[in-house]
């Protein structure tokens, strides 16, 4: 539920930024269409997220498909496969969130230089992949089992 929750307001948050954006009396063309463009690659990026979660969920193909460490069981892969997809996706989605607010807090302050919108995507990308590498190395790691 906290996912949905999630994209809901990513795709809201996502939506004021364009309207935002639109109405805004003293952007320029070029940086209304800066933040238009980032606008909709973030709500485009929040709804694959969602869909790749929710289809990865419905397949339930978990047990069928995890590579299992010997000595550890299916189910036990099973369930550390489902950990890293819940984790990877509240991830995404709580970057997501927090790139459209800080879009939204640059056009309200007419800070609207390109640098600031790369670093919000460089940030936006990076972070996410460090935070599954981790959480990869940090789930997958071999326990003694009893």
């Amino acid at each position: 539920m906290k996912k949905f929750v999630l994209f809901i307001l990513n795709v809201a948050i996502g939506l004021t930024l364009a309207i935002q954006v639109l109405i805004h009396p003293a952007l320029d063309s070029s940086a209304k269409i800066t933040f238009l463009l980032a606008a909709v690659i973030f709500i485009n990026w929040a709804v694959f997220t969602w869909l790749a979660f929710s289809s990865a969920i419905k397949e339930k193909r978990f047990a069928a498909g995890a590579k299992t460490l010997p000595g550890i069981p299916s189910d036990i892969a099973s369930q550390r496969d489902k950990s890293l997809l819940d984790v990877t996706t509240v991830v995404y989605l709580v970057v997501i969130l927090l790139a459209l607010v800080c879009l939204n807090v640059l056009v309200l302050l007419d800070l609207t230089k390109p640098v600031y919108v790369v670093w919000i995507f460089a940030a936006a990308i990076l972070l996410p992949l460090l935070t599954t590498w981790v959480a990869n190395k940090t789930i997958n790691k071999p326990k003694n089992m009893p």
